[in-house]
């Protein structure tokens, strides 16, 4: 499913509302997709009072897996081909542990996009925000406002 991440958190949340909710948020990927993903993660753990947040490598995921992952997790994974073998797994491990995963990718028909319950696509048009960076930051504000509210969100 591709869509915007304001309708995907709503989404999510109302799917676990009566899970307890999300209560953590991981930021999983390799290389440059990594490192696009630490301006939300920093945001948000910056930011968020009760949701905890993390930040693996694809591989550090997939053998070092948190012991909290489960239905009150949200992964973000981000891969820009969105074929890298690494994060294509973690995505997969997201799914068998009930977590809500999200893909970020440029390729909606991606093997990650496969392995994502939703799917953030980029990279259509020439605007400073479409690209992957953005759209996981964009993430992560709408992961706060809708589970804690952001007293900045409209600006």
């Amino acid at each position: 499913m591709t869509c915007c991440p304001k309708s995907i958190i709503a989404d999510i949340l109302k799917a676990r509302e009566d899970k307890g909710g999300i209560v953590n948020v991981y930021y999983v990927a390799c290389g440059g997709s990594y490192a696009g993903l630490h301006p939300g993660k920093y945001f948000l753990q910056s930011e968020a009072k009760k949701v905890t947040v993390d930040h693996y490598t694809a591989n550090e995921f997939c053998h070092a897996t948190p012991k909290a992952l489960g239905p009150n997790s949200i992964v973000i994974t981000q891969s820009h081909s969105g074929t890298t073998p690494e994060t294509v797994k973690a995505a997969e491990i997201a799914q068998k542990a009930g977590a809500a995963s999200i893909a970020v990718t440029y390729d909606a028909e991606s093997p990650l996009a496969k392995n994502g319950d939703h799917v953030v696509t980029y990279g259509t048009t020439k605007e400073a925000n479409d690209n992957g960076h953005a759209k996981a930051l964009w993430l992560a504000v709408e992961i706060l406002n809708q589970i804690e509210g952001y007293a900045h969100y409209d600006a």
